[in-house]
């Protein structure tokens, strides 16, 4: 791959440089005020106790099936000292693994419990913002992946978004064949967009 792909225009926006206020790192940030209330706590409870009962309840089903004593092990030829203790390894390690995921997946559910705002944008209110459209491509057709980005334009445009939104098209493309179509493609969409 000692193959370079040399590109003479420019594919992003010109740097706009932006106003550098001065801070004074020695001093702290005034603290803004939080109201209060019973979310956080509950949003704690919700993540720390759930995780934690799923994750003995998992453990305990986990420590139901394994065959963890002498007597349980021996029918299925399992009673070594070091079959023993890799049983033991695996109750130990699928209970931290099952909690993890168990604790993330309780912080989700609290983070849509204990959500301070409900209220959902109204379909027909402007956009605020501006949204990137990242396209990701690796050693795809370019003609199809182009036509994709200009049928999502062009919906935009009918809409009357389209000032709202940026697209980029980022290739991982490793194969020297495909850079020149992909360049023309993406020039070519660049001109009709």
């Amino acid at each position: 791959m000692n193959q370079s792909l040399s590109l003479n225009y420019t594919v992003t926006p010109p740097a706009a440089t932006l106003a550098m206020p001065t801070q004074v790192l020695s001093l702290q940030p005034e603290q803004r005020a939080v109201a209060s209330s019973a979310n956080p706590w509950l949003a704690r409870l919700i993540t720390f106790g759930g995780s934690l009962a799923l994750t003995l309840a998992a453990s305990y089903q986990m420590q139901v099936v394994l065959p963890l004593t002498v007597i349980e092990a021996t029918p299925w030829g399992l009673s070594s000292p070091l079959t023993m203790t890799l049983l033991w390894l695996l109750l130990g390690l699928f209970t931290v693994t099952f909690g993890w995921v168990a604790l993330t997946a309780m912080a989700a559910v609290a983070g849509f419990v204990t959500a301070r705002d409900q209220r959902l944008a109204h379909p027909e209110a402007p956009l605020r913002g501006n949204t990137v459209l990242l396209m990701p491509v690796y050693n795809e057709d370019p003609t199809r992946v182009c036509a994709s980005l200009a049928a999502m334009a062009e919906d935009l445009d009918r809409l009357g978004q389209a000032r709202h939104f940026e697209v980029f098209v980022v290739s991982d493309s490793d194969r020297p064949e495909i850079w020149p179509a992909e360049t023309a493609a993406i020039r070519h969409l660049q001109e009709v967009l």
